[in-house]
């Protein structure tokens, strides 16, 4: 199924290569005077059959498998239009020539105007009110594009503030995650600094215990020395009060 597309596609692809290369020579022999009155409306019907068959193209590659090779063809299509549209502009020139030219033949020529004053300020003024308009529609493009060129650099401008804030608060947000960081690393130490201080009064305490055990043990310190003496304790003070 996808060879047969390919090669649907491959055909059309010539055939619209066929038919753009005698677009091109009709519309060279309308500019230069040498194609029947009738050849720019055959032009026409063959420019639209062409845009019929590069129509048809795109269809037939949406049904090829291979993505890989149906993208070769997309340059192709682009070609084929952007060559289209040259064809019918240099058909509209022409055709908008001929047209001038009819209306000059048929309304001033030549030997009217040389033999006639009136006809010929009448040509004139013609001449200076298509030139006025001209002028004017090139005044109207022309405010047209700086206006589309104004709000284009306004949204340009808008746009380069946005990414600008969106960089600010990125860096804002790395410099907190970054200050979080150093508090947990702070609080992390501190936590296994207090585990460790425990842990040694801890051995420390079971150090003593373990001494004292000992010591009870082998007889070194009696239970008389570990309990708190505390009646020699109250004679003791109460020598001490009397002496006072």
């Amino acid at each position: 199924m996808s060879s047969m597309a390919i090669r649907e596609v491959e055909n059309i692809d010539r055939e619209v290569k066929r038919l753009l290369k005698e677009i091109e020579e009709q519309i060279n022999k309308i500019e230069n005077g040498l194609a029947a009155s009738s050849a720019s409306q055959q032009v026409n019907k063959k420019i639209e059959h062409t845009k019929s068959r590069i129509k048809t193209m795109e269809i037939e590659l949406q049904t090829v498998d291979d993505r890989e090779k149906a993208r070769k063809f997309k340059p192709v299509i682009r070609d084929h239009r952007a060559k289209l549209k040259e064809f019918e502009q240099a058909l509209q020139w022409s055709q908008a020539g001929a047209a001038e030219e009819h209306v000059n033949k048929s309304g001033y020529n030549v030997d009217e105007i040389l033999n006639d004053e009136d006809a010929a300020i009448g040509y004139g003024r013609r001449l200076q009110d298509e030139t006025d308009a001209a002028a004017d529609r090139a005044i109207r493009d022309l405010q047209e594009t700086n206006e589309v060129a104004v709000n284009t650099a306004e949204m340009l401008h808008n746009q380069t503030e946005q990414i600008a804030n969106i960089d600010k608060n990125l860096a804002e947000i790395d410099d907190e995650i970054d200050r979080a960081t150093r508090v947990l690393k702070r609080m992390g130490r501190r936590v296994m600094t207090d585990k460790y201080i425990w842990a040694l009064i801890f051995l420390i305490f079971a150090a003593i215990i373990a001494i004292i055990v000992v010591s009870v043990v082998e007889g070194n310190v009696s239970e008389d020395d570990v309990k708190p003496d505390f009646r020699r304790r109250l004679s003791n003070e109460l020598l001490d009060l009397s002496l006072d």
